[in-house]
């Protein structure tokens, strides 16, 4: 009898473990996906306006403007007992909010990069980035756009906005470049190196593994095989934050270490903690090692790449391509409600239309 009440303990603690990785998977999943609509819609473009604002808006008078053919101010919305509610009421009573905010702020700085570069990016380039989620999320796409008020064509709006907004940055980048830069970008560039890593999140584990890895004849890409590890990923100091799951890439640190080894050597255990406070530990093998050309022009497309992706992940040199774009075209605010909605670009509801360059 006890044995039989042992068992159903059993299967009743195994069945909640199961539920809870469910959930901490949809959780991981969801918080990834909150993450790349916060890339899209958030961080360099609305400057922390929250993604969650922007579901929001598309309830929003704002939004609803933008999203359909142009309705007029008087296009009636909702009848009832010989009462409308119209285009302009739902705006007066959303003006001046979050969610209105950040609509409008999408609609100039999509109105301006379309004008200015939308015959550089082209829908395939959309196409292909939407594809990547496509592939990395499958049939939950489709619901994880549905639950931030989203559908699969306002997505590659934003991507789009996303993509336009880049290649703004490299330009300017890319103006902003010299041999000079190049040169000191070479000091310290570490040509590619090629790993075998394995990835635990238990230390205890990753110290035995560490100890089979170092032990004589030890067979490191068979222990990297036995626990779901990564061979034969290849990267340069200019990957090292820019960690990409894609690309299986390990992150900064994991590179840094890497770095300093010598072909054929193992790394000590290398702790590396989460965005959520979880901690992970590697043990990575250098299988292949490029020695650095004392010339740096050997280099000279590669460090060109490395300082315009630097660059673009810079936010005062984006806030600053950004704010000489809406110098351009002399964007100005009409409305007081929304006199402070460029003040994240130094700009007021009066800037200026002298353009200079970004630095």
């Amino acid at each position: 009898m006890a044995s039989r009440k042992a068992f159903q303990d059993e299967v009743k603690n195994k069945n909640r473990r199961t539920k809870k990785d469910q959930r901490k998977k949809k959780k991981k999943t969801e918080g990834s996906f909150f993450h790349s609509l916060a890339t899209i819609f958030g961080s360099k473009v609305f400057r922390g306006l929250a993604t969650i604002v922007l579901a929001a808006a598309l309830g929003g008078a704002g939004t609803y403007l933008w999203m359909n053919s142009r309705p007029s101010e008087q296009t009636v919305l909702v009848r009832m007992k010989g009462k409308t509610i119209t285009v302009a009421d739902l705006y007066e009573s959303s003006k001046g909010s979050d969610a209105t905010k950040t609509a409008l702020l999408q609609k100039i700085f999509s109105t301006m990069l379309e004008d200015k570069y939308g015959k550089k990016v082209s829908n395939d380039t959309v196409d292909k980035k939407y594809q990547q989620y496509v592939k990395q999320y499958g049939d939950q796409l489709t619901t994880l756009l549905s639950q931030n008020g989203m559908t699969a064509d306002t997505f590659k709006e934003g991507l789009r906005v996303q993509a336009l907004q880049e290649y703004a940055y490299k330009q300017a980048a890319k103006k902003d470049l010299t041999d000079k830069k190049l040169q000191e970008l070479y000091k310290d560039y570490t040509p590619t190196v090629t790993v075998s890593y394995i990835q635990v999140s238990d230390k205890e584990k990753a110290d035995s593994l560490h100890e089979q890895a170092t032990a004589d004849g030890a067979d490191f890409s068979q222990l990297a095989k036995d626990n779901n590890g990564q061979e034969n990923v290849a990267f340069d100091s200019g990957d090292a934050s820019s960690s990409n799951e894609s690309q299986n890439l390990p992150p900064e640190e994991v590179q840094k270490v890497a770095f300093k080894l010598d072909k054929d050597a193992v790394s000590d255990v290398v702790e590396v903690s989460g965005n959520d406070s979880s901690k992970s530990y590697y043990i990575v093998k250098v299988t292949d090692k490029t020695e650095k050309n004392p010339d740096w022009t050997a280099y000279k497309k590669r460090l060109s790449d490395v300082y315009v992706n630097k660059k673009v992940s810079d936010s005062s040199f984006t806030n600053k391509v950004t704010a000489n774009l809406l110098k351009e075209y002399n964007v100005t605010i009409e409305d007081q409600t929304y006199s402070s909605l460029l003040s994240n670009y130094g700009l007021d509801s009066s800037a200026s239309s002298s353009s200079s360059k970004a630095k």
